[in-house]
């Protein structure tokens, strides 16, 4: 079992979690499953990266797409990108990665080290700053930080910290680290423990309800899934390796269907759009990955074998949360987190 995969269920185990897994919830939610319909949403969403874009090499290609989920994070900030510019987080974020590409910036370890939030912005498509009547002078505007630009500078100083990591240690860009990083692991907690070296992608977490460790390295796996749909061989990579990509979509989209049980302030915090801990997120996101796994299991002991891996359960799960019947249940958010 990987250390996505233990420290999760010793979280859930250990019976002081704010949040439970719901065995009556698993069995109605796989009752419901359409076989036809999940089907033909995890087709759709496996392609959905296929972006219409031409590549200099194979490694500008998967270059391209371990920056991606270097920067797949935001979602705490959704309400905000969707009111400056009408898309969502990750939506922003491919934006973002095809307009840079277009303009024909490769996205080396050197560009990484010098971008700035003021550039970041400028291809995401929205304003750093806003113009407000000024409250002492009637006659004077002032100019005041935009609500999106705190997480401009989230993203510049992602990749910036990125691109200081690979230049201390040689590589010329992301892709080339991972790749390497792949080559001189031998399973996969001993390539998430390297992929852990870069900030911007270390999902671990000590001291959560006192004294669990839990690790979730979700941009991480996704990264490693992507590269790996794209064309990466990772010889000793195997089917279960991989855990669901534990976000605040999950979560939400899991409690909706009663297989999470929350604790009040946890539920109360979602209802009015309130901000969670880290903490309190983290043990949401634990139980995500916990309850994927049994659901899956289940799932299969009852000859659900089109449900694939847990990557199709979360294709499914994803897609879903986008549908307009669930669209207004609002989302657990953590705005200043850039895991997720």
């Amino acid at each position: 079992m990987s250390h996505v995969r233990s420290t999760c269920h010793a979280l859930i185990a250990a019976g002081d979690s704010p949040v439970s897994i719901s065995d009556d919830a698993v069995d109605r939610f796989l009752a419901e499953l359409d076989e036809e319909s999940y089907l033909a949403v995890v087709a759709h969403e496996k392609s959905a990266s296929d972006f219409p874009l031409q590549f200099s090499s194979r490694e500008a290609k998967l270059n391209f797409y371990a920056v991606l989920h270097l920067l797949n994070f935001g979602s705490g900030y959704r309400t905000v990108l969707k009111a400056a510019n009408g898309k969502g987080a990750f939506d922003n974020m491919i934006h973002l990665l095809m307009s840079l590409h277009i303009s024909g910036i490769a996205m080396t370890a050197e560009w990484m080290t010098s971008v700035d939030a003021h550039l970041i912005a400028e291809f995401v498509g929205v304003s750093m700053v806003n113009e407000r009547p000024h409250p002492d002078l009637p006659a004077v505007m002032e100019v005041v930080p935009s609500p999106v630009s705190e997480l401009m500078q989230k993203i510049a100083g992602a990749l910036n910290s990125t691109g200081v990591f690979l230049a201390d240690r040689g590589h010329e860009t992301l892709f080339a680290y991972v790749e390497a990083s792949c080559a001189a692991s031998g399973d996969i907690d001993d390539l998430l423990k390297r992929l852990a070296q870069v900030p911007a992608l270390d999902d671990r977490h000590t001291n959560i309800i006192g004294k669990h460790e839990v690790w979730l390295m979700k941009k991480a796996q996704i990264m490693i899934g992507e590269l790996v749909r794209q064309g990466l061989v990772i010889s000793w990579l195997t089917d279960g390796d991989l855990t669901v990509y534990s976000d605040n979509v999950l979560p939400t989209m899991l409690r909706r269907a009663g297989v999470l049980q929350t604790s009040e302030a946890i539920e109360n915090a979602r209802a009015e759009d309130e901000p969670l801990s880290i903490e309190l997120a983290t043990c949401l996101r634990a139980a995500s990955v916990v309850a994927c796994e049994l659901i899956l299991k289940r799932g299969l002991l009852q000859g659900k074998t089109w449900l694939g891996d847990e990557i199709n359960l979360d294709h499914y799960l994803w897609k879903l949360a986008k549908q307009p019947q669930f669209r207004s249940f609002e989302r657990y958010r953590v705005p200043g987190t850039i895991m997720f």
